[in-house]
């Protein structure tokens, strides 16, 4: 392990969380409200991007009009939080958290996802106390990851190069290159691996395979 690396920052969404499958139902059911017809998983996954409201131009295949991505995004939300009792944590997630703490490692959680949806369900699997901060968006919105990764480690009191991001988008890549931190990235999310493969970082299948290129042994 890098003597350098002190902290591990944790995607939830596609990474600590395996919620691909009601990701995509969630964008199906948004989608139907102007239309378009179910979306596959490997539709989803070719179509991601940020921010968001181009994900739904790719699925729809023309721009949307004004106010439709707020209609789109209520909607998406709403159908993701019926479903959200059947998300299971990745396989690997609680071990991955042990593997980190007892490196002697703080660990934190900053997703895209809303931080007054985030904060529940993440108790809800008994993770709470493993973070020493969990940060979520204000609200929905489709931005980019970097100036809340930015903000999340100043609140820590961290420097990028102390950090390792563990993420599962092209987005997080980004972010954490930004930052100065390094980055490893899991394909079981919403990009598609070859993808991810174009962000620059590494690309593995497991966090336990993320946090031992990353340098947590």
């Amino acid at each position: 392990m890098s003597s350098a690396l002190t902290h591990v920052v944790w995607d939830w969404n596609g990474t600590l969380l395996d919620d691909l499958h009601l990701v995509v139902a969630a964008a199906s059911a948004a989608c139907a409200t102007v239309g378009r017809g179910p979306i596959t998983p490997e539709e989803y996954r070719a179509c991601f991007t940020r921010p968001i409201e181009r994900s739904y131009q790719r699925l729809l295949g023309r721009p949307l009009a004004d106010g439709e991505f707020e209609r789109l995004a209520v909607t998406f939300h709403g159908s993701y939080r019926s479903l959200a009792g059947t998300a299971r944590l990745a396989g690997d997630a609680v071990e991955a958290l042990d593997q980190v703490a007892g490196a002697g490692l703080t660990q934190s959680l900053l997703s895209m996802w809303t931080h007054d949806d985030l904060l529940p369900i993440v108790d809800a699997f008994e993770l709470t106390a493993r973070f020493v901060r969990v940060d979520g968006q204000p609200t929905f919105g489709g931005g980019h990851k970097a100036e809340h990764l930015h903000r999340h480690l100043a609140l820590l009191g961290l420097q990028g190069w102390q950090v390792l991001v563990i993420g599962d988008s092209f987005d997080d890549a980004v972010a954490a290159e930004a930052a100065g931190a390094a980055c490893v990235l899991v394909d079981s999310g919403s990009h598609a691996p070859e993808v991810l493969a174009t962000s620059g970082a590494p690309v593995v299948s497991s966090l336990l395979g993320a946090l031992r290129l990353g340098g947590v042994a």
